[in-house]
């Protein structure tokens, strides 16, 4: 439309993120990033749980595999809910390992 709204036509189903998509199909990490060639699983898995942001030619390959159904705004919700998961952890306790008793000592 002209004004930048969107019609009721024009509204789809809501936009799956790709963790989302890989779960509906029943995929693994490892199959997940065979589909799109270069990512490695580590890198595929990732973007996928909102680690990492994906770059423009990830995103338009996503869109690509998947039919449309992952889409930019679902994965950045996705990597919002990362981001805001990792401030509710106390800084002490990013990247350490043992109990937090024994690291006050």
């Amino acid at each position: 439309m002209a004004d930048g709204m969107a019609r009721e036509s024009d509204v789809s189903a809501p936009e799956m993120d790709l963790a989302e998509w890989r779960e509906r199909r029943g995929l693994t990490w490892h199959q997940l990033a065979g589909m799109f060639g270069g990512s490695g699983t580590s890198q595929a898995r990732r973007i996928a749980i909102g680690a990492v942001q994906a770059d423009p030619r990830d995103i338009e390959r996503i869109r690509e595999v998947t039919g449309g159904e992952v889409g930019v705004f679902a994965m950045h919700q996705r990597r919002l809910a990362y981001i805001r998961a990792l401030s509710s952890v106390p800084p002490i306790e990013i990247g350490r390992r043992g109990a937090p008793e024994a690291r006050r000592a």
